[in-house]
């Protein structure tokens, strides 16, 4: 009992020399050591945002040692949107950690607080009708290749902008090949964030001449961008009296065509660049109304090339 008591005392004079750390001192460290020399600059950016935005200037400036729960909970109960907060709960519940690992607090106040569950925004995809109908407008025949690229390969939007439509398409084997992806915030390329990302995605002579034209547009020194892209297909949709639907819609629209053609899930999930098969499975697999078009066609051609 006695030995107890003397570690006791002795954790408490521990922590008691650090008590003059402030919040803003300590997620500064813990940034520098445990964070900035592993993650890319993208995350660390976004790291290094939400502590200065949405952290500090609330709690920075209280001691490490009188943070309670209590002061945690009101500084989330106040961010608005639900992803933002769910991140920012990350941040201070694993940093905080990290302080009860290094002996600067006895336990960690998170330990108290109530995270309200984020809600992944999930997105639809087209319908038969509304592929069909996207179709027939055909107002730049460039950005209709890019539909087409698009809704064949399911593509992230932000891997089809860091392509490079020489080396990465490897007409040999008729396949796409996907090492990079762009931050569609800051136009940064990066590596994927998992090793799942990096991947061959195959595609068959139907969506060769639609290549070749988006080869030939980047060739003559014209970069596709974010923004043009999302305001090219905001007017798109609406042209076309669709609604719901935005950019992210045709990555869902291939992944569903590809469950309704009876691909093995196992390929759709490497092709998509998912690490688990069951947010293929249950996130991006959706019901579309019976029907048929153009690109489901091509999908169970692409079905022949690996069956």
């Amino acid at each position: 009992m006695q030995e107890i008591l003397q570690q006791i005392i002795q954790l408490l004079t521990q922590t008691g020399a650090q008590s003059s750390f402030t919040v803003k001192e300590w997620l500064n460290d813990w940034y520098k050591t445990y964070k900035e020399p592993y993650r890319k600059t993208s995350t660390l950016n976004q790291l290094r945002e939400r502590m200065d935005k949405s952290i500090i200037p609330v709690i920075g400036g209280m001691k490490l040692t009188e943070l309670t729960g209590l002061e945690i909970q009101s500084l989330l109960n106040n961010i608005q949107a639900s992803n933002l907060r769910t991140k920012v709960a990350s941040v201070l519940r694993d940093s905080l950690d990290r302080a009860v690992k290094n002996r600067l607090i006895l336990f960690n106040p998170f330990d108290s607080v109530e995270i309200p569950v984020h809600h992944r925004t999930h997105y639809r995809p087209l319908e038969f009708a509304e592929q069909n109908i996207l179709l027939r407008d055909e107002s730049d025949r460039v950005k209709n290749s890019v539909m087409w690229f698009l809704l064949c390969t399911g593509m992230r939007i932000g891997e089809f902008l860091a392509l490079d439509f020489e080396k990465d398409i490897l007409s040999a084997t008729s396949e796409i090949q996907v090492t990079k992806n762009m931050n569609v915030q800051t136009g940064e390329i990066t590596t994927p964030k998992t090793s799942n990302g990096i991947r061959r995605i195959p595609f068959t002579p139907r969506l060769t001449g639609h290549i070749c034209r988006l080869q030939k547009y980047t060739a003559s020194g014209k970069k596709f961008g974010y923004a043009m892209l999302r305001s090219y297909f905001v007017r798109k949709y609406k042209r076309c009296n669709i609604e719901g639907a935005n950019l992210y819609s045709m990555r869902h629209t291939f992944i569903t065509l590809c469950h309704l053609a009876e691909i093995p899930p196992k390929y759709v999930q490497y092709w998509a660049g998912h690490s688990d098969i069951n947010l293929t499975l249950n996130t991006y697999t959706h019901i579309l109304r019976k029907g048929s078009s153009p690109f489901f066609e091509y999908i169970k051609g692409l079905k022949q090339t690996i069956i």
